[in-house]
């Protein structure tokens, strides 16, 4: 695929949807219009971690692959200050199960260091939390465009 293809995923393909986190950063912009070009520069990244995104969804999903593998991998992200990585977190946390949420979140901190990704933390905090606060959470970084 090129920067001009357009990527599609399937109709069962919704909010409900599990995949991680890093990969709903790019399954939640791919609508049938944007091509890969678009999804990348949306995503501030490159053309290969749009791709190998896509060809780990179709995994997660059971599809059979569609997407040629990226002749590279890409290092490019965004990077927040870890404080306010970690505050939003607590803040998304504490919404969803009230004080507890922020021990947690310090927790994971302590486990996967202050230098870890906002990704990495909210799915080790997701992982930590038990339904309905799990999906609660869930719905709440995507609806801050963070997945």
């Amino acid at each position: 695929m090129d920067a001009a293809s357009v990527p599609r995923l399937p109709a069962s393909v919704s909010a409900e949807t599990l995949l991680p986190f890093s990969l709903w950063r790019v399954a939640s912009l791919v609508d049938g219009q944007r091509t890969l070009g678009a999804i990348a520069g949306a995503l501030g990244t490159g053309l290969p971690t749009v791709t190998n995104a896509l060809r780990e969804i179709e995994r997660e999903l059971g599809l059979p692959p569609q997407t040629p593998a990226a002749p590279a991998a890409d290092t490019t992200a965004v990077v927040l200050a870890p404080d306010d990585v970690v505050d939003l977190l607590v803040d998304l946390t504490v919404e969803v199960m009230g004080p507890m949420g922020e021990v947690i979140v310090e927790d994971v901190v302590d486990e996967l260091g202050e230098g870890a990704g906002l990704l990495a933390l909210a799915e080790r905090v997701a992982a930590e939390l038990r339904e309905p606060q799990r999906s609660a959470f869930i719905a709440k970084v995507r609806s801050k465009g963070l997945s």
